[in-house]
């Protein structure tokens, strides 16, 4: 028998459900952890404090500030001392630095904590409305919540909480109780719904916090700053490979559209209209078009230097662009398409440093081929070999 209450749109919603508990109440919830580009288990070593921790871990410094302020919110009372051991997965995709995906730490003998990254994850921001569930998780805590009608990014953010979470991962007691509290945009705010934390009680007694944070993004040469607004990308025109697109999927970790699980995006993704011209975003030699898997149609340019660019789920590709040829900065080489493992029309684009993937609106990124745009002769002398 299944009981819902939902009393107001911002307040706690009581979910009891008793069909789901069985003989044996320990059931899997079928969660695929995603695959980690490293992870770390370190101990705070004597007078060390977490912030030096993450540091040591190579964690950037913004980051860890964000990080540290949630770890502090969720376990206020807590002191850490000499021992205490940090799980970390970090992502190697970050430039010079080591982008942290999730921190996993114990919060004394009955409790732990989960911190991960997540896109959408706007904590404690004021300009969006806070809602609150509370219920039995059952057999499939992500089922339960779609059943109620919470929004499918905030069950997207709830799988992605659970995978990260080492105590939990492999499936919980029906019977636990959770608490989650998401956030909803305002009428003026186009952004999705995010979950902001989850807590799961055990029948035991042992609770398990699992909280968001921002994931992290390189800072941009045209936002650096804290507290500045997103780049106007209607005046980067010369530095994107499309004009009027809209940036629909920045770079980091994201819950993939298609396939539904924790992926890193390893480029940045523009929505358009079919048929969309596509630029170069700098000069060099085509060294690969045609069919590439999931990419769809896709050219991967050289820029000299171990500088390269990708752009893929293109409709079509433009003429005299073939394997070898050259192409200066701006020129139209393809047209925006949906081919490929795609819900949509848009470019999928990504800047590559010696094979090293890099945010392409980062200011790394943005110098390397602004490197290679102010000298033309590199990518000229390249000789292409199949």
């Amino acid at each position: 028998m299944r009981t819902q209450a939902l009393l107001g749109v911002s307040l706690i919603a009581f979910l009891g459900i008793s069909g789901f508990a069985t003989a044996n109440p320990e059931i899997s919830v079928a969660i695929t952890r995603p695959a980690a580009d490293r992870a770390l288990a370190l101990a705070l070593k004597p007078h060390e404090t977490p912030a030096r921790l993450l540091k040591r871990a190579g964690v950037p410094a913004d980051q860890a500030r964000q990080i540290l302020a949630a770890l502090y919110r969720a376990a206020p009372k807590r002191v850490f001392s000499a021992g205490d051991v940090f799980s970390l997965t970090l992502s190697r995709d970050f430039g010079d630095g080591a982008s942290l995906v999730s921190l996993h730490v114990e919060n004394g003998v009955k409790g732990d904590i989960t911190l991960f990254a997540q896109d959408d994850a706007a904590p404690g921001n004021a300009s969006r409305a806070r809602r609150s569930v509370r219920g039995t998780a059952g057999g499939n805590l992500s089922v339960v919540l779609a059943d109620i009608g919470l929004p499918p990014t905030v069950v997207d953010g709830v799988r992605t909480a659970l995978a990260h979470d080492p105590d939990v991962s492999g499936g919980f007691d029906s019977r636990t109780r959770f608490a989650l509290v998401y956030e909803m945009p305002r009428d003026d705010d186009d952004g999705d719904p995010a979950l902001s934390h989850l807590t799961l009680s055990s029948p035991d007694g042992r609770e398990h916090q699992l909280i968001s944070y921002p994931a992290f993004r390189m800072p941009s040469v045209f936002a650096a700053a804290e507290g500045t607004p997103a780049p106007d990308l209607s005046r980067m025109t010369q530095d994107l490979p499309i004009s009027g697109g809209k940036l629909t999927s920045p770079w980091g970790w994201r819950m993939h559209p298609v396939l539904k699980r924790p992926q890193f995006h390893k480029g940045v993704d523009f929505s358009a209209p079919a048929g969309t011209p596509v630029h170069a975003t700098a000069d060099g030699m085509v060294a690969f078009e045609g069919r590439h898997g999931n990419y769809g149609r896709m050219i991967r340019l050289h820029h000299g230097s171990g500088a390269e660019t990708v752009y893929a789920h293109l409709q079509g590709f433009a003429g005299g662009v073939k394997s070898g040829a050259h192409v200066h900065r701006g020129q139209v080489i393809g047209y925006v398409g949906r081919s490929g493992l795609a819900t949509g029309n848009h470019l999928y684009y990504e800047v590559l440093a010696d094979g090293h993937h890099l945010d392409p609106l980062g200011a790394e990124a943005l110098r390397l081929l602004h490197s290679a745009a102010a000298d033309g002769t590199t990518a000229r002398k390249l000789v292409f070999k199949k």
